[in-house]
């Protein structure tokens, strides 16, 4: 299958070319395909380990994300769905983030009684 290169600019793809030589469509295959949706439980609204029950219990499917212990991917969401619309989401218990957005945190190293502000998409 040849790879969706209209959206990308043609001095990016000779640059990746450079970078990965024989495996730039295997790259640019990747990057036509969809995203897992990801949510992240929120552990100060409540018992994440109860929230996630309870996201199941809805039917939700959830893989953990290995580098974020509250992070999942909803393995079986389909076009029609919409996590927003879940009263836990509404509730703050979790959020919709991408799982590549949940790496930040996790790296950073806070020290005890300060806080982290992320505005990164902002």
């Amino acid at each position: 299958m040849k790879p969706n290169t209209t959206r990308i600019p043609k001095k990016l793809i000779e640059r990746y070319e450079e970078l990965l030589g024989n495996d730039l469509d295997s790259f640019l295959q990747a990057l036509d395909k969809p995203l897992t949706p990801s949510i992240r439980l929120n552990n100060l609204k409540g018992n994440p380990v109860a929230i996630k029950n309870n996201l199941e219990k809805k039917g939700l499917i959830l893989s953990p994300i290995p580098w974020c212990p509250w992070g999942y991917w909803v393995e079986n969401l389909d076009e029609e769905s919409s996590l927003g619309n879940l009263l836990e989401h509404f509730r703050g218990e979790f959020y919709v983030q991408e799982a590549s957005s949940m790496i930040p945190l996790e790296t950073a190293d806070i020290p005890p009684h300060n806080r982290l502000l992320d505005i990164s998409a902002a």
